[in-house]
């Protein structure tokens, strides 16, 4: 019953080490979210044709991989102009071989950047054929490192970006990206805004 948030558009490309994209057999998503009080859940169905990803988890965004971002603070979130570069920021990924979660952004000091494991996190990446899939389920507590429990009627700022590496050591060529402000520069304001519905 998710909704899926779809990033397969030349609009949705956002280059970095290459103009070049081959359509939806390139590299395409679909990611879905869901949660309850005590986790947040994340499935990404990624259609790529080159797997690569020889990086480790605290570089592992050069490689193949998603990044996903949240914004806590509605109040803020919604101000006019608002151009925060506080967010929680993190990349999953099949690091070397290895499925793993890696924070490398805090919004706040309750939570540092690294390995994200223990206290009921869980990471899957499997490759299958042009494949990638992504499951992910992190516990609010462990996240954002306070007492956080989401609320129906609640909104929660919110990005993703797909990293595409087609075979280099050079790093990612393109990220498809739903939501702006997450690659090319931190900016808040234009995240998207996810509501907790039941």
């Amino acid at each position: 019953g998710a909704a899926w948030f779809i990033a397969d558009r030349e609009s949705d490309v956002y280059f970095i080490n290459s103009r070049t994209w081959g359509g939806k057999d390139d590299c395409s998503a679909k990611v879905a979210v869901m949660w309850d009080e005590d986790y947040f859940y994340m499935c990404g169905d990624i259609t790529d044709d080159v797997h690569y990803n020889s990086f480790e988890p605290g570089v592992a965004i050069q490689g193949d991989s998603i990044q996903f971002g949240f914004f806590r603070d509605f109040n803020q979130y919604i101000a006019a102009g608002n151009a925060g570069t506080k967010l929680d920021a993190y990349t999953a990924a099949l690091a070397s071989g290895t499925p793993a979660v890696y924070k490398y952004n805090s919004q706040t000091d309750d939570t540092k950047q690294g390995l994200v494991s223990g206290d009921g996190c869980e990471v899957q990446v499997v490759r299958d054929k042009n494949k990638t899939y992504y499951e992910v389920k992190m516990p609010w507590k462990t996240m954002f490192g306070v007492d956080y429990t989401p609320k129906v009627g609640e909104y929660l700022g919110f990005a993703y970006a797909v990293n595409d590496n087609d075979g280099t050591s050079d790093g990612r060529k393109l990220a498809l990206i739903y939501g702006q402000g997450l690659i090319g520069g931190y900016n808040t304001s234009l995240f998207s805004k996810m509501r907790f519905v039941d």
